[in-house]
């Protein structure tokens, strides 16, 4: 191989590598476009897209504008009006670096930014990273960033993008947080040509919720407020009887960042002591406030992720604070319950009601089927010529679930509620789950909308229990932008149950018509032969 020699990158390579680490998709583009109106000082952000992002993003502010030498300097690479020393890494508060987010959207884009500040208006105009000149235009304080034909010079790039109701879907969360995190300030969103929401400026933090998560998200908020010394943390976090299998609910914002941090989510959980069963998850909007010394928000390109320090002081604070929300509830259940959400007022739960089945006689076992001669706990241990067979029940339910959901000729009947289910979701959920009704009465469900977040289950595959409606379809809806089948098979696993007396001669039967009866659909194996020479190393 011949010798390459070393050369430096051209600044429009260097630009789009730089692309890679923060612009994903049109969300993110999104995220760094607000995240600079906010910086300059704007009281109302609007946010107009085409094709979900593809086709044309413009955010709109009335912040303090650019000046001429700032507006060229912005589309500079490590170009920032954030800091000027290494020092100050340290005590940011505010939320991007204007000069390395609008560079790396130049590479891969066609953008044009309209500002003013108290001077004049002027506009610059670039195309894959190539800056024109700067043209005088009127404008009004503030500044119009548009983006269009996102990721038109880098075809790799724009192949690999998901659907374009994921992209809406991850704006809808990107603004969501925006406008959960930021109460002073006016948010609008319009969607091809329609408004998808419009939150002005006095509307209060419950409000905001009830708006942008659900109208059933704001009753079951319980109000936190807690200080000690420089830490203080407010917001709302749903009472014992409102929670998910999951933490999709959880909106965690600190010194005015949205983040993710497991440790926080936790300790949150942690304050519920007893009131939440195992894998039920609260859901909360909350503000942290601590000094900035104490985290370091740059160990993810987009800052989605901090690390903490004196995790132990911050654990107790927490903890404390979310136990204080709970003492004057004197109502809420110490056990949670599955619960539905059904309206605005406080009905109790009632668990779903089936129609009754006919009654069909239950078939003779397949020759190819083992006879069980006993059971310990999920485990069924069936005859075998070469030994014993050990079935693991849920494994093997999860199996034949799965088929009946994926495989048009094993459907299973429908079955019919007499009290139909209503869940309710958020706004980015609610655009996926409408994207994907046929998906879900492909597998037998019957689902409609209802209006705003809420949706309607009327029926489901017979196999499924009350408790278990729910979990699948937030279980679904959770999985982003993946293969069906994947989906189903991951949602399948979160949510089905095995108790230790189901299952019998008709499991072992079903589990073996089923196309691959050795392996679950989450590649974990459904039964094992223990042979009788493994049987007598055991002796």
């Amino acid at each position: 191989m011949p010798h390459q020699r070393i050369h430096l990158l051209d600044e429009t390579t260097v630009n789009q590598i730089a692309a890679g680490e923060v612009i994903e998709n049109p969300a993110s583009v999104v995220k760094e476009l607000v995240e600079n109106a906010l910086d300059s000082g704007a009281t109302s952000v609007t946010v107009e897209t085409l094709g979900s992002g593809r086709g044309l993003i413009r955010v709109i502010d009335n912040g303090c504008g650019m000046s001429h030498d700032d507006l060229i300097l912005s589309l500079e690479r490590h170009a920032t009006s954030k800091l000027s020393e290494i020092e100050d890494l340290n005590s940011i508060f505010t939320l991007g670096f204007r000069g390395e987010a609008l560079p790396s959207i130049a590479s891969v884009s066609k953008i044009s930014i309209h500002t003013a500040d108290d001077d004049e208006g002027r506009v610059l105009q670039a195309e894959g990273g190539r800056m024109g000149p700067v043209q005088v235009k009127p404008r009004r304080r503030g500044t119009t960033v548009e983006v269009k034909s996102l990721f038109f010079n880098v075809p790799v790039r724009k192949k690999f993008q998901k659907s374009v109701g994921w992209d809406r879907a991850e704006i809808h969360k990107v603004l969501t947080k925006m406008a959960l995190c930021y109460g002073e300030v006016a948010f609008s969103w319009i969607s091809d040509g329609e408004e998808q929401f419009m939150i002005p400026a006095d509307t209060t933090l419950r409000e905001r919720i009830a708006i942008l998560l659900g109208e059933s998200f704001a009753p079951s908020m319980l109000p936190v407020e807690h200080v000690a010394g420089e830490l203080s943390l407010s917001g709302f976090t749903s009472n014992a009887s409102f929670h998910r299998p999951n933490r999709t609910g959880q909106y965690l914002f600190i010194n005015g960042r949205a983040v993710v941090s497991s440790f926080i989510s936790r300790k949150v959980l942690e304050g519920y002591g007893t009131r939440l069963s195992t894998h039920r998850y609260p859901l909360f909007v909350l503000h942290l406030t601590i000094p900035p010394s104490l985290i370091d928000v740059n160990v993810h390109p987009q800052k989605k992720e901090i690390r903490l320090r004196s995790e132990d002081e911050l654990g107790s604070f927490l903890i404390d604070g979310i136990e204080r929300c709970f003492a004057p509830t004197k109502q809420q259940p110490r056990v949670a319950m599955p619960t539905f959400s059904v309206s605005e007022e406080s009905v109790p739960y009632m668990p779903p009601i089936f129609v009754e089945k006919r009654e069909e006689p239950t078939p003779e076992l397949f020759p190819i089927c083992p006879k069980i001669v006993s059971r310990v706990g999920k485990y069924l241990f069936l005859e075998d010529s070469e030994g014993v067979r050990v079935v693991d029940g849920r494994a093997a339910r999860l199996r034949i679930a799965y088929d009946q959901l994926v495989d048009q000729e094993k459907k299973t009947a429908m079955q019919h509620l007499l009290i139909p289910v209503q869940i309710e979701v958020t706004g980015a959920e609610q655009i996926v789950l409408n994207e994907n009704l046929h998906l879900f009465e492909e597998c037998g469900f019957s689902i409609r909308h209802f209006g705003e977040n809420t949706f309607i289950v009327d029926a489901v595959p017979s196999f499924f229990e009350g408790g278990e409606i729910e979990t699948f379809v937030q279980a679904f809806l959770s999985e982003g932008d993946m293969p069906r089948e994947r989906k189903i098979a991951t949602a399948l696993k979160k949510s089905l149950k095995f108790q230790p007396n189901e299952g019998g001669g008709a499991l072992v039967e079903a589990l073996f018509k089923c196309s691959e009866p050795d392996i679950a659909p989450d590649g974990k194996p459904t039964q094992y032969l223990l042979t009788e020479k493994e049987l007598a190393k055991l002796f």
